[in-house]
């Protein structure tokens, strides 16, 4: 794909280990430059202007235009990448297999589960009935990838960014994965490919700084 001369790179407002991270790591794999900027070193007004919820992620185009939810902006990143392995587009068998993963992870895990999770002001006791709700979401992925390398098949996919991050995310959630082989191995098959465990690694040294930082405070 064909690259406009100073045309404006895409701006990813990033905090590190939160969703913005499957855009990063689709991004990467799909060859799309990123512009990282760090959402918590803008003032929380600066960043309300950006996305008035105060939420991550947010993109902004090469053409200014702001997107924002992590599903719309994986979206976005698949189109604008040259590979046509990964990118998939509408007229394409399996787009939307694609669209179908994207949702699930938004909805049945990001949302209805490590959102609540990590909700100060919910309860314990309730945190613990919302982790009941993984098995069986878990379970269908396993099931799916028992004889699959990536949720659409033989090629990565942006599904697949936002379900890695979602793997990772796990043990911070106290949602246990064990019990999953193939949805732990093709974890392991994700994080092998050069340029996504580069990402994970970045990003999760990164987070580890700040948490020793606050810890220091």
């Amino acid at each position: 794909m064909e690259v406009a001369q100073n045309r404006p790179m895409t701006t990813l407002y990033h905090m590190p280990l939160t969703c913005s991270l499957a855009v990063r790591i689709a991004a990467d794999y799909g060859g799309i430059a990123l512009n990282i900027i760090h959402a918590d070193t803008l003032s929380r007004r600066d960043y309300k202007a950006i996305n008035p919820l105060g939420l991550i992620c947010s993109l902004r185009t090469p053409d200014g235009e702001i997107i924002t939810e992590t599903s719309a902006a994986l979206m976005w990143v698949q189109s604008q990448s040259a590979d046509n392995d990964f990118r998939r587009e509408p007229q394409d068998a399996d787009y939307y297999q694609l669209l179908r993963w994207i949702a699930f992870v938004a909805t049945e895990i990001h949302k209805q589960i490590y959102r609540m999770v990590f909700y100060d002001e919910l309860d314990d006791a309730s945190k613990d009935n919302i982790r009941a709700l993984a098995p069986a979401r878990f379970g269908l992925l396993d099931n799916h990838l028992a004889q699959r390398k990536f949720l659409l098949g033989d090629h990565f996919s942006a599904a697949d960014a936002y379900l890695f991050w979602a793997t990772r995310l796990a043990e911070r959630a106290r949602v246990d994965l064990t019990p999953y082989q193939h949805l732990n191995a093709y974890a392991q098959r994700v994080q092998a490919i050069p340029a996504i465990g580069k990402t994970f690694s970045d990003d999760w040294e990164r987070k580890q700084a700040e948490m020793q930082k606050q810890t220091a405070r």
